[in-house]
């Protein structure tokens, strides 16, 4: 089985690297996205795969938390591996802040359990846990991203300054388009497992006509990494071969915007998940987990 790793990352290359480690083999691929604004990791990274056959790097783009660009960022990979040519089973889209909880026998074995079918965490809107709009908010609202901060319009409160700037907004900013070619809103976790078919049915859609208007839609929508994907495949020939099983061992308990960082007091958790891989780590606030993960479960 042939596994090809998307990774798309913007600091910490040690980790990045890492990662890559405990993923090789003879039949594993990478393709890696840089956040263009993190030249220095790319550089660093650049040097340390130069000679690894199998590490291939995407076009760069700059990449803002939330905006459209971590799914054009995604699109730099698809098309990257279009390009190559490499025949894989699943193509698997992760972060530089994953980490695997099994072997490469295990999530081998595991993936073959699913093969020909696409892994993903899906639901169609409303999403119970997206809050009181359940995720319609996302995209029936304009989300303007200035800095780090995002303004909505109209607002989600009609009180205070918000408030004004509802009833202030311009008309054209009331209300926006239903979704292109009526297609049912779906969404869910930003990360998954995706067959060589269903890649090369992104990639192809995306750079036609119809696809660029599909994407288009997309833009000023909060988190749109999170439904675009999970609309492109629910609307597509391929949801029947949605599989339910979801890969990744992911904390939203705090009910953050981001996931828990994981760190070494949690390990037995992470060691009874059946998940292939677990979101997210950071050396800089806790490798001890790492190296546990590799000395108990990795071996």
């Amino acid at each position: 089985m042939n596994l090809v790793y998307l990774i798309i990352a913007h600091k910490n290359p040690s980790q990045i690297l890492r990662l890559i480690e405990r993923l090789d083999s003879p039949n594993s691929y990478f393709v890696i996205h840089i956040d263009k604004k993190s030249k220095d990791v790319y550089r660093e990274l650049a040097r340390a795969l130069a000679n690894h056959s199998r590490c291939h790097f995407a076009k760069r783009i700059s990449v803002s938390w939330g905006a459209i660009t971590l799914v054009e960022a995604k699109i730099m990979t698809f098309q990257k591996l279009c390009q190559l040519g490499i025949d894989f089973d699943f193509a698997i889209v992760c972060s530089g802040q994953d980490y695997p909880l099994k072997n490469n026998t295990e999530i081998r074995n595991k993936l073959e359990q699913y093969r020909g079918k696409e892994l993903l965490d899906i639901s169609r809107l409303p999403r119970e846990t997206w809050g009181e709009e359940g995720g319609f908010g996302r995209f029936n609202r304009y989300h303007f991203l200035v800095g780090n901060y995002t303004l909505t319009f109209p607002p989600y409160t009609t009180t205070g300054w918000k408030g004004f700037i509802a009833r202030i907004s311009p008309e054209f900013l009331k209300k926006r388009p239903p979704l292109p070619f009526g297609y049912v809103p779906y969404g869910g976790a930003d990360w998954y497992c995706l067959t060589k078919e269903s890649v090369s049915y992104i990639n192809h859609f995306l750079e036609s006509q119809e696809g660029r208007k599909f994407l288009n839609r997309f833009r000023y929508t909060s988190n749109s990494s999170e439904i675009v994907y999970h609309t492109l495949l629910g609307n597509s020939p391929f949801k029947d071969k949605i599989a339910n099983y979801f890969p990744w061992h992911i904390d939203w308990s705090a009910n953050n915007p981001n996931p828990a960082i994981f760190t070494h007091d949690r390990f037995e958790e992470l060691a009874n998940s059946d998940k292939l891989f677990a979101r997210k780590f950071d050396i800089n606030v806790d490798s001890k987990i790492l190296d546990m993960i590799d000395e108990h479960l990795l071996e």
